[in-house]
């Protein structure tokens, strides 16, 4: 059944899977490239160390302070 069906599809002309499958393969490495650097470019602008947010914290969640 199957190998009907690609001897149909090699008999009209048609692309076949092979040229479409490394499109997409090309495809998702470019995109996989792009979206790794952009990551990459975003952690270095990261401070190095947050600020202390414990402190604050307790003060907003003690209902006695207000």
């Amino acid at each position: 059944m199957i190998a009907l069906a690609a001897r149909a599809q090699e008999e009209e002309g048609g692309i076949g899977a092979g040229p479409i499958g490394l499109v997409i393969l090309l495809l998702m490495i470019v995109a996989t490239f792009l979206l790794i650097r952009n990551m990459n470019m975003r952690i270095k602008r990261l401070p190095r160390e947050f600020p202390d947010q414990t402190r604050e914290d307790d003060e907003a969640d003690d209902p006695t302070t207000r």
